[in-house]
């Protein structure tokens, strides 16, 4: 049987003093905080200028404000219902300072009432303040959104896209573990489909929740078989910057239009001849924001990047990060090598 595991009580001096005695309760006292704030069962008041909202990766891109009023009316006649979720960033000499995991609308919600009415009701926020690292608190973060509604896939796949080039996690796969472990082995894998999609796009789609996971998917297919990705990338740069979210969708359902005779086409090999290994079309993609180059279908089957480090060297890695076996750029380097002749001989 497993029993708690008990505090080892203060050695006392040979002389105790009414400052000893003192030290000694709030010794205890912040021993017993620590546990409460890490049950989460410690709820404080906190101003809600000590809050940093950015600390860390915030995952909603899209903002329903129709039901961001509808909560703030709601706090302001009966007041916060549920506390939000805090982490301490500062350090300990530093005047105390918070990072917001979990509840942003509520947070932005009680900073306009206030500013608004200047009611210093207002002024304070109930939080639960926890012990998190940036990973375990972009995990918390990660849990809330699958129960809260309103967050798309393809703004899932932006938020964890974030989260690794935030450092928080090294890899995508470590990311989608840490995060979306419970999920099953098929919705991993279209997580980890869609954030591939996120790199491709994702710094010039406007409105991200437009893309649902069928959308996200096809674009992908369609991606690796060169079905005129390059020709979708540049359509939603050339396309006007204030598009609304049902012009964005619409650019999108006609590329899929398109392509779909084009995939059909550059895919029909790969139905012919039963029996035979199916080899996906090479495909290289530019990544600016990533500085590489990732190369999908070929003869290695596993998607890898070309990589620039900072003092201008080159890595041929996997998509976590590891670097290829030296056949494995060999052969990498050969499928470079064919894809080129083809080009030229065109």
């Amino acid at each position: 049987m497993t029993t708690a595991k008990k505090l080892k009580s203060p050695k006392m001096s040979g002389t105790t003093t009414s400052r000893d005695v003192e030290s000694l309760i709030n010794q205890g006292r912040a021993e017993g905080e620590d546990r409460l704030r890490q049950a989460g069962l410690l709820l404080e008041e906190i101003d809600v200028d000590q809050i940093d909202e950015v600390h860390f990766v915030r995952d909603r891109i899209a903002h329903d404000e129709d039901a961001f009023h509808e909560l703030r009316s709601s706090i302001y006649a009966s007041g916060q219902k549920t506390p939000i979720e805090v982490t301490v960033i500062s350090n300990p000499d530093e005047p105390l300072r918070y990072g917001l995991v979990s509840g942003w609308r509520r947070l932005r919600a009680i900073r306009e009432i206030f500013c608004e009415t200047r009611d210093p009701g207002f002024a304070t926020i109930n939080a639960r303040v926890l012990q998190h690292d940036v990973s375990s608190a972009l995990v918390a973060l990660a849990i809330e959104n699958e129960v809260r509604k309103g967050i798309s896939p393809f703004e899932r796949a932006l938020f964890i896209r974030r989260t690794v080039e935030a450092g928080a996690f090294a890899s995508v796969d470590q990311a989608v573990l840490s995060m979306y472990g419970q999920a099953s082995a098929a919705k991993q894998s279209k997580i980890r489909t869609l954030v591939r999609l996120a790199d491709f796009i994702g710094a010039i789609i406007i409105h991200p929740d437009c893309i649902t996971e069928q959308i996200g998917l096809r674009l992908v297919k369609y991606f690796d078989a060169g079905a005129g990705d390059l020709k979708a990338r540049k359509m939603l740069e050339e396309a006007p910057k204030d598009r609304t979210k049902s012009e964005e969708l619409a650019l999108l359902r006609k590329y899929l239009s398109d392509a779909k005779p084009l995939y059909d086409r550059q895919t029909a090999h790969d139905r012919k001849g039963r029996g035979r290994p199916k080899v996906k079309r090479f495909v290289a993609r530019h990544m600016p924001n990533e500085r590489a180059v990732q190369f999908v279908g070929g003869r290695l089957q596993s998607p890898c990047r070309l990589i620039a480090s900072n003092d201008g060297a080159f890595r041929l890695t996997f998509e976590d990060g590891t670097d290829l076996s030296e056949e494995a750029v060999t052969v990498v380097l050969e499928d470079i090598a064919n894809a080129l002749s083809k080009r030229t001989a065109k």
